[in-house]
């Protein structure tokens, strides 16, 4: 059976068209809130890990164990890394491979991450 549409002869009642607009109308309001909430939400993190990172995990210390034949100087200036670095973005055996291909009497080198901001060279 079909609805009648009410007789209104003073403009309360609202026909289905105008609730139906309110509807969708509410449900976009919704969904633009849901994005935008999501992308602070995003940018937040991104924000906290960004500092945790650079103040908790940042290279203080640089400790060089070396044998007699190059300094902890030239060990350092040959690894590439420097204090402030984050510990995280260090890849050892990229550093390894550096001081080994740049001071050609190495052996081996040893590259380890001390958590949270000490970074060991020890070279043989």
């Amino acid at each position: 059976m079909a609805k009648k549409p009410q007789e209104d002869p003073i403009g309360m009642i609202e026909n289905d068209s105008t609730l139906e607009r309110q509807r969708r109308r509410e449900a976009r309001r919704k969904k633009i809130i849901f994005a935008v909430g999501a992308v602070l939400l995003f940018a937040m993190l991104i924000t906290v890990i960004f500092v945790f990172s650079k103040f908790f995990f940042s290279v203080r210390e640089i400790e060089i164990k070396s044998g007699k034949i190059y300094s902890e100087a030239e060990i350092l200036e040959a690894s590439g890394v420097s204090e402030g670095s984050i510990l995280f973005t260090v890849d050892a055996g990229e550093v390894s491979s550096r001081i080994q291909s740049e001071l050609p009497f190495i052996v081996s080198v040893t590259v380890t991450r001390d958590y949270p901001g000490t970074l060991k060279i020890s070279v043989k």
